[in-house]
């Protein structure tokens, strides 16, 4: 399982078509409380406030990071 999503991401980023994805106000707001109620970095506020507000699981090797926010879904491809 864990090879197979390593695969799936590394493909992801080959691709010519990714799409970047804007901090837009929505997400900068949802960062903004992220960091007032966490004691995360505010590179990781954004990217869990991104992933929320897209209804996105967050795919990642650092979950400690993001375990104290609520409502984000965390998919660690390193663990079983």
């Amino acid at each position: 399982y864990r090879y197979y999503l390593v695969f799936i991401i590394k493909k992801i980023f080959r691709r010519s078509d990714s799409t970047i994805i804007p901090v837009d106000e929505a997400v900068a707001n949802h960062a903004i409380h992220i960091r007032n109620k966490t004691n995360i970095k505010l590179p990781d506020a954004v990217i869990a406030a991104t992933a929320i507000c897209l209804s996105a699981t967050l795919v990642t090797r650092n979950c400690k990071d993001f375990n104290s926010i609520a409502g984000i879904k965390i998919i660690n491809p390193f663990e079983p």
